[in-house]
């Protein structure tokens, strides 16, 4: 297990969640959406310029 699962379990708020995550999976992914669309819409701050960031070319 990672320090972070470790975390999940033996930290008496993230246990919460992560029971209610684990017994309810509809809920898991309607949370966990909302969150993942929160971080895109917040993007990523390049302190050295947009033309400093990786570019993957497509491959066809």
């Amino acid at each position: 297990m990672l320090p972070t699962d470790v975390v999940i379990i033996k930290d008496k708020e993230m246990r919460v969640w992560a029971k209610k995550y684990a017994e309810d999976q509809d809920l898991f992914f309607s949370g966990f959406s909302k969150v993942l669309v929160k971080l895109f819409e917040l993007g990523v701050p390049f302190t050295s310029g947009e033309d400093s960031r990786i570019v993957f070319k497509r491959t066809e």
